[in-house]
């Protein structure tokens, strides 16, 4: 069909600035997801660049001509933040390939940029919500100590949302089945994080943690996508300073009480625990020898998470521990 040799041309107007409009509103929901939910500026500015370049032409509509009523209206009620971005992201295509059709092929381009800004939102919020599950109790298991089905039954009756699965002994194929065994057993939404094997993590889990001397972190997200969870296990505030600089997700500081699990570990005072918490800007998880008795002592250090092992795993109950030691943890945040 020709527009401009037919008797509906004048009306061609109507459809171009709805669908600027549709364009910018789509736009100006994902610029506020990267601004203020986000806190990404290279995205930000990206979306905002591409906003700017639609000019808005001269509103041709009026309340007696439009037909979107009620009946025809769309239904903008979204449940989550992945749900509001791909809704506006889509919102944006559909605009700009009618504008492309109608119009001018100029849109062309500005659509395949909406594709790519579409898939770079949808990154960005999958890391972000998975950065914003680090927090609360950080379950420690030992596949050496703990069995696939104690540590699933823990998990799905406890509020635990990310648990760290260590093992010095297993070879690495049974390693990889086991713990493709345990993710199936577990809620989907726990997070998964291996210690140490970083090609198991990559193959089936949400992360990895490392220590001091394990595979450089700047080698490992460079060997991840964005959306993988590393932690860096550190003692000060200087390794910690440079572990977010290098991409690091969450740092594991400790040993901030005295624990058998674990030897030759290095002490580390409350005051350095709370420097720490204090100096970086990503999660910061306490480990080593917290239980009920000392817990408490962690109060005003600003920790997301607090690592457990002997004080869930040596217990009588262990989801009843597990469940205590989470509400005090709740009750120490709800303070600062």
């Amino acid at each position: 069909m020709s527009f401009r040799n037919s008797n509906i041309f004048p009306r061609k107007r109507y459809i171009i600035d709805a669908n600027i409009n549709r364009f910018k509103e789509g736009a100006r929901v994902l610029e506020d997801l990267a601004r203020f939910i986000l806190r990404d500026q290279e995205l930000f500015i990206k979306i905002r660049t591409l906003r700017h370049e639609l000019i808005l032409s001269v509103i041709c509509r009026s309340s007696n001509e439009d037909l979107g009523g009620v009946r025809l209206k769309e239904d903008n009620i979204h449940h989550s933040l992945l749900d509001l971005a791909h809704a506006n992201s889509i919102r944006m295509q559909e605009a700009s390939r009618v504008l492309e059709e109608i119009s001018s092929k100029q849109y062309k381009q500005i659509r395949f940029r909406s594709y790519q800004i579409h898939q770079e939102i949808i990154d960005a919020i999958n890391n972000f919500l998975n950065c914003n599950k680090l927090s609360g109790l950080y379950l420690i298991c030992d596949l050496e100590v703990n069995s696939i089905e104690q540590i699933s039954n823990v998990i799905n009756n406890s509020n635990i949302s990310i648990c760290q699965i260590r093992s010095k002994n297993r070879n690495k194929k049974r390693l990889l089945e086991e713990i493709t065994c345990l993710k199936k057993l577990i809620h989907r939404e726990v997070i998964l994080i291996i210690n140490d094997h970083i090609e198991i993590a990559l193959a089936i889990a949400d992360g990895v943690h490392l220590g001091q001397s394990d595979l450089p972190l700047n080698i490992a997200r460079e060997l991840s996508s964005e959306k993988f969870i590393i932690g860096i296990s550190c003692h000060n505030v200087a390794e910690a300073i440079k572990a977010q600089i290098a991409g690091a997700n969450y740092i594991s500081a400790g040993c901030v009480f005295h624990t058998d699990t674990k030897k030759n570990t290095t002490p580390m005072t409350l005051d350095t625990l709370k420097n720490i918490a204090e100096a970086v800007n990503i999660p910061v998880c306490a480990i080593g020898g917290i239980n009920h008795n000392n817990i408490n002592l962690l109060h005003k250090h600003n920790l997301n998470m607090i690592a457990c092992f002997n004080s869930v795993w040596a217990a009588d109950d262990p989801i009843d521990s597990s469940i205590k030691l989470s509400n005090s943890l709740r009750k120490l945040k709800a303070t600062l």
